[in-house]
């Protein structure tokens, strides 16, 4: 046993890749948010502190006989690779990504109802702290994806280059395919087709610009494979310390991918006797680790709600109390997901169909455990980012493959199966992966519940990879038509996106008098875009009432995009009010001005706003009509004001 680090068989220098760089972001962002937080310096000044101590410790260990660095031809990427056909057809739909990013303000719901408002409420008081909230989710959730963006949010002043994460994990999917194919046997042929095609997943794709952050927990946990996989075959400290810091993000991101630490002790399981071998260091990377993953948070939750998955506090459909029900159902719904065609006009058509179909008894009892979309097989005429799978696309891919594969062999057996000492492990990940996916198939009651396998995909597909005579096929003109067939209903459905238009949608809209037309197709067209345009800021109507002096705003409400009420960033502070909070405590808290939805009182368990106004000798300043979900249309907000005692 020794104590001086770890070194591989070339030496002692490491040349990092850009998977690696990112990893050690992550970890080091989440690592230093929470260290911030326990400190109460969680802002600007921390987090300079912190950056400058980093490169300090970094050029200690640049300068010693410690990990050396080399970073020469890091981002050199041969230009000319992007002259072929697939590297094209993915850069492409990079670009595409990235000019959404760019033009439009985030407009993911999830984002600006919880993940966005806590970080805000964190920079508000320099550190965690349990909200006092009737959403939740603000609280119990991940917290990885927000500790990445932070940064970026302090550095922007504002949410525009929050989507920055999830541009640079799409980035990086081609050499994590690529690096996790070939590694468990794959041909470098057919590896190298799907390392460009893969990320064409609209589970991918269409967060690429987004600020969701499923995408971002892919890709952290492929990176855990990736590098798993390689200290399987180095046995190298820093291959063991990134795998282990990538499956503790993952799990930090969206504690949905606890499960997947199966597939990834069953790549890394060789390395790790190295873990006791060197306890001086594996002791610091152990805890690293777990401050990194969502361990704190399962420990917040057990202590504030008393369970560590926080789904006691909330009213999500994630119980698991029909285990047989759940399995039998969410199968087909996520079956039905990935064969659904991206732009699909005849969806109202298909949803009273499956309505006729299915019983009233049923249903009942499918919307006890499922969320009402889920329990009627629902399919939208559009595929975005919030209902994502892998698409039929990438379904439609595999299987041609694997069948010309096989059709190839008959013919000429020239192509022959992976060679033998590649077979097992891959199989085993495959069936570890199988096993993983078992707890969300017997709990998820969701809606959308694709888009949360998307760090499963890869390896739930390896079979198809791994298929015979697949590299002979890849030769046929059919694949390629095939494939750019696949990437152009990609392209097609990112301009098309609601969430970043890439046609003058608005301008085009209000040319053919969309508001006031009487076809209703134009008319649920006109609402959805109108609806995505406006929900980054959906609160201005009611915030340009505020007078300048208001700094603290309560609100009425849980699930709502609250971000919006916040800005200027930084200058105002959002305050969720309880049903059971008194009116002395609401003004405890300097609360004078409340923001109120008639909708959203109700489904918080909050009285009519006449008996409410009553009751906390509230007044009406304001009120604005504007929509927060395109399927309710406009609702009407008010701006109450409270008087102070002094009034």
């Amino acid at each position: 046993m020794t104590n001086s680090l770890p070194r591989n068989s070339a030496g002692n220098r490491v040349n990092p890749d850009l998977a690696g760089l990112w990893l050690a972001y992550c970890a080091w962002a989440v690592l230093l948010g929470w260290v911030l937080s326990a400190l109460g310096f969680l802002n600007e000044w921390g987090y300079l502190t912190g950056f400058a101590l980093s490169l300090a410790l970094m050029a200690v260990c640049w300068g010693g006989e410690g990990i050396r660095m080399r970073f020469r031809g890091l981002l050199r990427i041969p230009r000319r690779r992007f002259r072929r056909l697939f590297p094209f057809l993915y850069l492409t739909v990079l670009v595409f990504a990235l000019l959404g990013g760019i033009l439009h303000p985030p407009s993911n719901y999830d984002a600006l109802s919880y993940r966005l408002p806590r970080m805000l409420h964190w920079l508000a008081e320099e550190r965690w702290h349990w909200i006092h909230t009737i959403y939740h989710a603000v609280n119990t959730r991940g917290s990885a994806s927000e500790w990445i963006q932070l940064p970026f949010l302090l550095l922007g002043k504002s949410d525009r280059l929050l989507f920055i994460p999830n541009i640079i994990s799409f980035a990086l999917l081609p050499s994590l395919v690529f690096g996790i194919l070939t590694r468990l046997g794959v041909s470098r042929r057919v590896a190298w087709n799907w390392m460009w095609i893969f990320p064409s997943g609209y589970c991918y794709a269409l967060q690429a610009g987004s600020i969701g952050n499923d995408l971002v927990g892919a890709s952290l946990f492929l990176a855990a494979i990736l590098f798993a996989l390689k200290a399987r075959a180095s046995r190298h400290w820093g291959d063991l310390t990134l795998a282990a810091f990538g499956m503790a993000l993952a799990t930090g991101v969206k504690p949905s991918n606890i499960p997947l630490v199966l597939p990834w002790l069953i790549a890394i399981q060789p390395a790790l006797p190295m873990l006791w071998r060197h306890p001086v260091w594996s002791v610091p990377m152990v805890f690293a680790s777990a401050m990194i993953s969502f361990l704190p948070n399962a420990v917040l939750n057990h202590k504030h709600c008393g369970d560590w998955t926080g789904m006691a506090a909330e009213p999500v459909m994630m119980k698991g109390d029909a285990p047989l029900l759940t399995v039998t159902w969410n199968i087909p719904y996520l079956i039905l997901q990935n064969v659904i065609p991206p732009v699909f006009p005849f969806n109202a058509a298909y949803n009273r169909k499956m309505q006729d179909l299915i019983p009233d008894d049923f249903r009942v009892t499918l919307t006890k455990h499922f969320e009402a979309e889920a329990a009627d097989l629902h399919a939208s005429e559009l595929m975005m980012e919030e209902n994502g799978p892998l698409g039929l696309g990438i379904v439609s891919l595999m299987i041609a493959g694997a069948v010309g594969g096989f059709v190839c062999i008959r013919k000429n057996r020239r192509e022959m199966a992976c060679p033998a000492h590649h077979q097992r492990l891959p199989w085993f990940i495959f069936s570890g992966t199988l096993v993983a996916l078992l707890p969300m198939l017997v709990t998820s009651g969701l809606t959308g519940s694709g888009r949360y396998l998307a760090p499963h995909y890869l390896l739930l597909v390896l079979p198809f990879f791994l298929a015979p005579g697949m590299s002979a096929f890849f030769r046929r003109k059919f694949w390629r038509i095939a494939v750019a067939f696949c990437f152009a209903a990609l392209i097609v459905t990112m301009v098309l996106s609601p969430a970043r238009p890439l046609w003058p949608a608005h301008t085009t809209l209000r040319a053919l008098d969309s508001e006031m037309t009487s076809l209703p197709a134009l008319r649920r067209v006109s609402d959805v875009y109108e609806t995505y345009r406006l929900r980054p800021d959906v609160f201005a109507p009611i915030r340009d009432f505020l007078p300048a002096g208001a700094d603290t705003v309560g609100f009425l409400s849980g699930n709502a995009p609250v971000a919006s009420l916040w800005k200027p960033f930084g200058k105002r502070k959002v305050m969720h009010i309880l049903p059971t909070d008194s009116l002395d405590s609401i003004r405890e808290r300097k609360i004078e001005y409340v923001v109120a939805g008639i909708r959203t009182m109700k489904d918080g368990g909050f009285p009519e706003m006449e008996k409410w106004c009553h009751t906390y000798d509230a007044e009406v300043v304001a009120s604005a009509d504007f929509a927060i979900f395109a399927r309710y249309g406009a609702e009407r907000w008010y701006l109450l004001r409270i008087p102070p005692i002094q009034d």
